[in-house]
């Protein structure tokens, strides 16, 4: 679902200045709908060169080191090689006006000076601030066989205990531990309310993100699995634990079934919006709605439906990704040379609309391991071998994994398997974050303060208590 301006931190270098006003500036990008207030600082070291740093002021981001900043007359320009960004502009006295630049992605952007941008920061609401009435521990575990050490936050009611708990996980994307993105911590927001109704929690970064080892770049579905199964393995050391759950959101609902047909430990599950069909089946449905929204034309729906087809049957039979990538390429050109993009198809919806600007952007992401493994993984086989309780969750506006796409699904499944004891919601008014939305699409989510319904927080601490409470 990653498909917005992710900053990272780097180290600096300067080319040279020229004399610019120091200070803050701060800008409005507007990708596709979703807008993002960018801050950039300038000043000089302590031997005059000019530096600058971007902060991401929704994504809660800040301090992003600027690689290459230079001074032309009255251009300015400079670039983050590793976010493969860069920025060119005309200064004019309280404003500098140009052209931002990230992967396939050009946008206008104009800076205006800000007096106030320092200590500028999104603000939600929901956001649980210290101090708490519970445990807080920084903890970290090990997937041994694949050399990883994961970091985390375990949570832990106040008292003795045992308590039941909850491992919290991720969807698709290099996500921290609060599955921080769009000015929201839907995970920090999660756990903070399950463990003050007295449930334990453990969230954990990603491999290769944040405080955790490894390589998120060649890892696939299945590899996230294990890591999620070390952590299984470390709360059983845990003697303040006496149940062990999964709460898995989005793609983390697809990996949660997987987990618990590996883990004879695992007590109840909670799916958030989880696929119970293959990834490229999503991919399909995910295209529809997100192109409706945007108000695409049914016929330039079905010719990209075509070439996605086209696309998705070369990464499954290829497996040389040099070659993928050289097919890809040439598809995509032949389709768009014949088919114009949609006035209304920015690209910025993800993979879900297929733009032209934005294909070398997609070549990095289809062309990769967990793309492949994502395509043809189906969470359906393994969702009917679970015994435990299952409580699986949808939202009416959800246009990413379409309630109406999978829930259906998970209840045959289950029907068929003579589950015994599950339960399926589908939450009206919210959309793939359950967010309380007007339409669902991913433009709205930055600019909703609600992180996650008090309606979805409360069924599934309900629901959590209710099935430990019987077992």
């Amino acid at each position: 679902m990653k498909n917005y301006f992710i900053p990272s931190v780097l180290v600096g270098k300067i080319l040279f200045a020229q004399a610019i006003p120091n200070g803050d500036w701060s800008g409005i990008l507007d990708v596709g709908g979703i807008q993002l207030t960018l801050v950039l600082h300038v000043d000089q070291d302590e031997q005059g060169k000019l530096r600058a740093s971007l902060d991401s002021i929704e994504q809660g981001i800040k301090g992003i080191q600027v690689d290459t900043i230079q001074i032309e007359d009255k251009t300015i320009k400079f670039s983050i090689e590793k976010l493969k960004a860069s920025y060119e502009g005309i200064y004019n006295g309280n404003e500098i006006s140009g052209k931002f630049t990230q992967g396939g992605m050009k946008a206008s952007l104009i800076f205006t000076r800000d007096e106030t941008a320092n200590g500028k920061e999104s603000q939600r609401l929901q956001h649980p601030q210290p101090p708490f009435p519970y445990h807080t521990e920084e903890v970290s575990f090990k997937n041994s066989a694949a050399d990883v050490t994961l970091s985390g936050t375990l949570t832990l009611p106040k008292g003795k205990g045992p308590f039941p708990v909850t491992l919290l996980i991720a969807g698709s994307g290099p996500c921290d531990r609060d599955q921080s993105g769009f000015g929201h911590k839907p995970f920090l927001v999660l756990s903070d309310h399950l463990v003050r109704c007295g449930i334990a929690t453990l969230r954990f970064d990603k491999r290769g993100v944040e405080k955790s080892t490894g390589n998120y770049e060649t890892a696939t579905s299945g590899d996230f699995a294990n890591d999620v199964l070390a952590g299984v393995e470390y709360l059983k050391t845990r003697k303040e634990i006496q149940q062990i759950g999964l709460i898995g959101h989005s793609l983390g609902g697809g990996i949660a079934p997987l987990v618990a047909t590996n883990s004879k430990d695992i007590s109840f599950l909670v799916l958030m919006a989880g696929p119970a069909v293959s990834g490229e089946e999503i991919l399909y449905e995910q295209g529809v709605l997100l192109q409706r929204n945007l108000r695409i034309s049914e016929e330039r729906i079905k010719q990209d439906r075509k070439l996605r087809e086209k696309v998705f049957a070369i990464v499954k039979q290829e497996t040389d990704y040099k070659k993928v990538e050289r097919k890809i390429r040439t598809e995509m050109e032949k389709h768009f040379a014949a088919v114009p993009p949609d006035a209304n198809a920015s690209g910025s919806e993800g993979i879900a609309v297929i733009h032209p600007d934005h294909i070398e952007e997609m070549l990095k992401r289809i062309t990769t391991p967990w793309f492949r493994y994502f395509l043809t993984y189906d969470p359906g086989k393994y969702l009917k071998l679970i015994k435990a309780p299952i409580l699986a969750l949808g939202a009416e506006k959800d246009l990413q994994i379409p309630p109406q796409q999978n829930l259906p699904v998970i209840a045959k499944i289950l029907k068929e398997a003579k589950h015994s004891d599950y339960t399926i919601l589908e939450f009206p008014r919210l959309n793939h974050l359950f967010q309380t939305c007007k339409t669902g699409a991913i433009s709205e989510y930055t600019t909703i303060e609600e992180t996650i319904s008090p309606i979805a927080l409360n069924a599934i601490s309900d629901w959590i208590l209710k099935k430990t409470e019987e077992s």
